[in-house]
């Protein structure tokens, strides 16, 4: 009777394993749901950072660009090169707009924005490459990064931004960076003769005269953003403008002249591809992120353009161009750091709201019944 009281019946046995069944079955649909959490919670954080990563990615092409316009400079001129890239850019760009259904008019007030951004950035953009073409390229890249300084000054009194005490820090170690990389005569005495050699003088004026011009066109990409123009429109107004009036700059930088058959043509090609991608990916990661925080990001090109310097052209940073670039990327970080942390602090708030949220309804209807009774 024991024996039998313990032993087990088919379908007591069928009944167990449709539990064991249930229950494997319930586990398994429980690790499903959190790797599904899993994946949905890194791609939120993906979406929620993704100005960021599209400012990083931008940066390599840019890195890329500086160095194919150095490679160039002993058969065509700076202001060609730009015409010639912003010709292609507007060759990607218009189909691009029109396949999105992006309206090529704009109103008037649009288009004063449009002609003002174009007008900075093709400046802006001429003066780069002309400092390039006269300077060590991760030299140039490194004087183009004061502008962080030039845009949060700018961002605070035309957009009301804020600035605080770990912004004006960081632009400081930024500038202190950028200072130790180009090493000027007039602060590095010993290094005289080598920045002589390779920076001439006209392609420092270069380089911070697009300093100023890119810090403008920072902000008023960023009072574009806020009103909500499409940088597709944005891109194609600039490549129209950009091609026709650094075109007409040629002559004052040489003249024109056919690019050769092969690795220039090829050269060119590249160059203006990874100015479309770059671009777009630039103007809209400044419609997500605080113009001071994008541009301090961004100076991570310098990074890039020592590295694909090294890699392409053989020309070595030396212990002093390390340092400055540290001081850059410390500064980088510091920023991202804040903004994360503030991006948690913000959630973890909601979260509080949306908790305190019922409490506060049942107090309502608590003191609702109160004044019908009363």
């Amino acid at each position: 009777m024991e024996l039998g009281s313990t032993s087990t019946s088919p379908s007591n046995l069928h009944q167990r394993m449709e539990g064991h069944g249930l229950t494997v079955v319930l586990s398994e649909h429980g690790e499903s749901d959190n790797y599904s959490e899993t994946g949905k919670s890194c791609l939120s954080h993906v979406h929620s950072h993704r100005g960021l990563i599209f400012v990083i990615i931008s940066t390599i092409f840019m890195a890329l660009q500086a160095v194919i316009v150095s490679l160039l400079k002993d058969d065509i001129n700076s202001s060609q090169v730009v015409s010639l890239r912003f010709g292609l850019i507007l060759f990607m760009t218009l189909p691009a707009a029109v396949g999105k259904g992006v309206p090529l008019t704009a109103t008037r007030q649009e288009f004063k924005f449009l002609m003002l951004r174009s007008f900075c950035g093709t400046v802006a953009m001429v003066l780069k490459y002309f400092a390039y073409q006269n300077m060590r390229v991760g030299d140039a890249t490194a004087v183009f990064f004061g502008a962080p300084a030039v845009t949060g000054l700018l961002g605070r009194i035309f957009l009301k931004e804020p600035f605080h005490i770990l912004e004006g820090f960081t632009i400081i170690m930024t500038i202190a960076g950028v200072l130790i990389i180009a090493q000027p005569p007039f602060l590095f005495a010993s290094a005289a003769s080598v920045a002589d050699s390779e920076n001439s003088l006209a392609g420092i004026i270069a380089a911070v005269g697009c300093m100023v011009m890119a810090a403008t066109t920072i902000v008023i990409l960023r009072v574009m953003g806020k009103r909500n123009i499409e940088p597709f429109k944005t891109m194609l107004y600039y490549a129209v403008v950009a091609s026709i009036l650094s075109g007409c700059l040629v002559p004052l930088n040489g003249e024109w002249v056919l690019p050769q058959c092969g690795l220039d043509r090829y050269l060119l090609i590249a160059l203006g591809v990874l100015g479309f991608l770059g671009q777009a990916l630039w103007t809209y990661a400044l419609t997500l992120e605080n113009a001071i925080y994008a541009s301090i990001l961004r100076t991570n090109e310098v990074v890039f353009a020592f590295l694909f310097e090294f890699l392409f052209l053989g020309v070595r940073p030396n212990l002093l161009s390390g340092i400055g670039t540290a001081l850059i990327i410390i500064a980088s970080l510091l920023l991202s750091a804040k903004q994360i942390y503030q991006a948690r602090k913000s959630q973890e708030n909601q979260q509080n709201v949306s908790k305190e949220a019922p409490k506060d309804n049942a107090d309502d209807d608590e003191d609702d019944v109160v004044d019908e009774l009363m």
